[in-house]
Formats: C-alpha cells, sequence, structure tokens
C-alpha cells in the first residue's frame, strides 16, 4: 500500500515582500519623470530645468515611457498577490530591464549632439531597473516542475 505525501503549502511571504518592493518601485520609477534627467552643468544656464517631462528647449520629453513602466510595474505587483505569480514575475522582469535600457538610450541619445551626464531621474531609472531585476530573481521562488 502506497504512503501518500502531503504536500506542504508553500508560504505567500515572498510573493507580498516582491508585491511590496515592485508598488515601492513603481512609485519611484514615476516620481523619477518628474527629477532632473540631464546634468548641464555650466554649458548651460544652471536654472534651466529638464525633467522627463520637459526638455531644455520646452518640447516634450520621454517621462510618459517612465509612468507607464511605473504602472506595468504596479500591475506585475498586483499580479503576484493576486496569486498570478509567474505571469507577474515575468512583467516585472520585462519591465526592469525596460527601466534600464529606457535610461541608457535616454541618457546615450537623448541629448542629441549635446554632451550632458545623466541627472537623478535617469540614475533612479536606471538603480530601479536594476533593484527590480535582482528582486525577482532573489525573491521569486522556483516554478515548480510542470507535471
Amino acid at each position: 500500500m502506497p504512503i501518500a505525501v502531503e504536500s506542504t503549502p508553500r508560504s505567500d511571504r515572498r510573493d507580498l515582500v516582491l508585491s511590496g518592493v515592485l508598488l515601492v518601485a513603481a512609485l519611484v520609477a514615476g516620481g523619477a519623470s518628474l527629477a532632473s534627467w540631464r546634468d548641464y552643468g555650466v554649458r548651460l544656464d544652471p536654472s534651466v530645468p529638464e525633467s522627463g517631462w520637459v526638455q531644455a528647449d520646452g518640447s516634450v520629453g520621454r517621462g510618459w515611457a517612465a509612468v507607464l513602466l511605473a504602472v506595468a510595474l504596479a500591475v506585475a505587483g498586483v499580479l503576484i498577490a493576486a496569486h498570478r505569480p509567474r505571469s507577474g514575475r515575468r512583467l516585472a522582469a520585462v519591465v526592469g530591464v525596460s527601466l534600464v535600457v529606457l535610461s541608457v538610450l535616454e541618457f546615450g541619445l537623448g541629448a542629441g549632439s549635446l554632451h550632458t551626464g545623466p541627472g537623478s531621474g535617469l540614475w533612479v531609472e536606471l538603480v530601479v531597473g536594476l533593484v527590480v531585476v535582482a528582486a525577482v530573481g532573489i525573491l521569486a521562488p522556483a516554478d515548480p516542475p510542470p507535471s
């Protein structure tokens, strides 16, 4: 007679911590769109503000992309909290990598021929993207093998 092995229920602690990290990261990433994205130094008037929303010449910036990615991070956190961890982790990993790529491309290509350094907003986007990818890799439990 075979012995029935009871499986222990999986703890939701890691999923809840990951959801919290993703929701905080979403707020920080969205807020970074209001921070300075360029450090002009002494090249231009130091009072020239450029956030993700408004570039130095007054044109519209690309802060909307950061906010869309922040909303996607919040959705990933909600998916994980709603017991859809696999799709939430995948979305979070894609958004984290996208935040890193966005900040690198914005720094490299966003200023055109004007050589400026990254401002605090781009640094925050880069760090948030790295933290999200690391959190998904560290906090996500291993998926059970397909049966």
